[in-house]
């Protein structure tokens, strides 16, 4: 869809928001803001590919300055009002799981911990599709108004209960995590990665699960496990821009997948005949070739 369309579709959505609960402050929070408009309004197009642009160029159009005598219809400041009300009710979901947790997991808490803990329980939620952008207003609000001695009086939902639980489950996977998450910045860092893969994150996951990275770390996981783990991975570096440390063991990995890489390109390029758009296992890295690419 050309720019100047998509800019013209949720410009005055952005507007009737505007009219209705205030400008929002800040360029995140209007960043956030034009974001949920991506996720929430009915009849648009996600354009998550590109999102960020698209954001940006709303962004540019949008002048505070006139929204009072902008003219809105109905459906934009319907669709306005859900945005409204879905930023509320993301808030108000985390604050109900950590609620649930604090009153649950009590000696497992310290709010040093909420970053993570926050940051792990955005992609648990089934039914959230979340912009950059969004996912960072959430994150840093969540931070500045939690309150232990709040949480601790208010009264919690068993689906909160639950999805408490799923998180203290997950926080015995915070090391792996963390080693994956080492070894794909170390890759970014030495081979100017562009975009995040899954095949990337495996890659990776596998090898530090081989304790390649670390033989403590060295586990067998169970298949649900190891894509929880990948799809934290992806959320938390695509997503918060995570950046890990990055040492000596991470980017030896980081080198050995590059290398398996190389292998499997010069490999192919010898063999003709391989069909390259089917992904294709060579030991523990498994790699797909677009066929698309020029």
């Amino acid at each position: 869809m050309p720019t100047d369309t998509r800019v013209a579709q949720i410009l005055p959505i952005l507007e009737a928001y505007a009219q209705q609960f205030g400008v929002p402050q800040g360029d995140a929070e209007l960043e956030a803001v034009i974001g949920a408009v991506l996720s929430v309004g009915e009849g648009l197009e996600p354009w998550f590919d590109d999102a960020e642009v698209v954001i940006k160029q709303v962004k540019a159009a949008f002048d505070p300055g006139a929204v009072a005598g902008r003219l809105v219809d109905e459906a934009q400041r319907a669709i306005a009002t859900r945005v409204y009300q879905w930023r509320r009710q993301q808030q108000k979901t985390i604050f109900g799981v950590l609620n649930a947790y604090v009153q649950t997991f009590p000696e497992a808490f310290n709010r040093t911990q909420l970053p993570p803990l926050v940051a792990t329980l955005m992609p648990m939620m089934a039914d959230w599709r979340l912009t950059r952008p969004e996912a960072r207003s959430l994150l840093r609000r969540v931070i500045e108004d939690f309150s232990v001695a709040t949480a601790l009086r208010r009264v919690v939902k068993p689906e909160w209960i639950a999805i408490a639980e799923q998180l203290a489950d997950y926080r015995r996977h915070f090391r792996l995590e963390g080693a994956v998450m080492s070894v794909v910045e170390a890759y970014r860092q030495k081979f100017s990665l562009e975009t995040l893969t899954e095949t990337l994150v495996e890659t990776a996951l596998t090898k530090v699960l081989a304790g390649k990275w670390d033989t403590d770390i060295a586990i067998d996981l169970a298949k649900e496990d190891t894509q929880l783990v990948i799809k934290q991975v992806m959320f938390k570096v695509q997503f918060l821009k995570a950046s890990p440390k990055v040492d000596k063991s991470a980017a030896a990995i980081a080198a050995q997948i590059n290398a398996e890489i190389e292998r499997f390109k010069r490999e192919e390029a010898d063999h003709p005949g391989v069909d390259a758009t089917q992904p294709t296992r060579l030991g523990d890295l498994e790699v797909g070739i677009d066929i698309h690419e020029a």
